[in-house]
C-alpha cells in the first residue's frame, strides 16, 4: 500500500475552486435556451421574466386573415453582468401549435434543429431526439388508428348489412300482408 506523501512546495490544489470560478467568470457562460408552445402562451414572458429585463422582443402576430408561416426564429445575446458575461441564444418556434399534422413542416424543423446542433457548440440535442420520440410515437397511433378503423369499419358494415337484412325481411312481410290483404278483399268483392 502507498504512504501518502506530503508535498514539498505549494501546489494549488486547494485554491482549485477559485481557480474554477475565474475562469469561468473570465471565458463566461453560455447558454441554449429554446422556447416552444402555441401563440400566446407566454414564452416572451418568460424569458424577460427569467433574465429580469426585456431581452426578448415579442413577435408581431399572424391577423385572422393572413396565412399563418412557421419559422424557427434564433436570437443570440451577449449580456454582461459586473464581470461575468453570458452569451444567450434563444430559439423560439413561433405559431408552432398552430400548424399540426404537416409532415413536411416536421421535416424541416428537424433539419433547422439539427443545423442549430451543427452551428452551436451543444453536444447533444435532446430536442431532435424528442422530436423523433413524438414522430415515432404519432406513427404508432396512426397505425393503431388504421387497424381499429378496418376492425370497426367490418363491424360497422356487419351491422348496416344486418339492419338492411331486417329491412327487407319487414317490407316483405308488409307486401305479403298487404298482398293477402288485397286478394281477400278481392274475393269478397266478388261474392256481392
Amino acid at each position: 500500500m502507498h504512504q501518502a506523501r506530503k508535498p514539498t512546495g505549494y501546489t494549488g490544489i486547494a485554491n482549485l475552486p477559485n481557480q474554477i470560478y475565474r475562469k469561468a467568470v473570465l471565458k463566461g457562460f453560455e447558454f441554449n435556451i429554446m422556447v416552444v408552445g402555441a401563440s400566446g402562451l407566454g414564452k416572451s414572458t418568460f424569458i424577460n421574466s427569467l433574465f429580469q429585463s426585456d431581452v426578448y422582443n415579442s413577435y408581431t402576430k399572424a391577423t385572422a386573415g393572413s396565412k399563418s408561416t412557421v419559422s424557427i426564429e434564433t436570437t443570440t445575446l451577449k449580456l454582461k453582468e459586473g464581470a461575468v458575461n453570458l452569451s444567450l441564444r434563444l430559439v423560439d418556434t413561433p405559431d408552432l401549435k398552430d400548424v399540426t399534422h404537416n409532415v413536411l413542416y416536421e421535416n424541416y424543423r428537424m433539419r433547422k434543429l439539427c443545423d442549430l446542433k451543427k452551428e452551436g457548440k451543444m453536444s447533444k440535442n435532446y430536442f431532435v431526439e424528442y422530436e423523433k420520440e413524438k414522430l415515432n410515437h404519432e406513427a404508432k397511433l396512426r397505425r393503431i388508428e388504421v387497424e381499429l378503423e378496418n376492425i370497426l369499419g367490418e363491424k360497422v358494415m356487419e351491422s348496416a348489412l344486418e339492419v338492411e337484412r331486417r329491412e327487407l325481411d319487414e317490407n316483405r312481410k308488409r307486401f305479403e300482408l298487404e298482398k293477402k290483404k288485397w286478394e281477400e278483399s278481392k274475393m269478397t268483392r266478388t261474392f256481392y
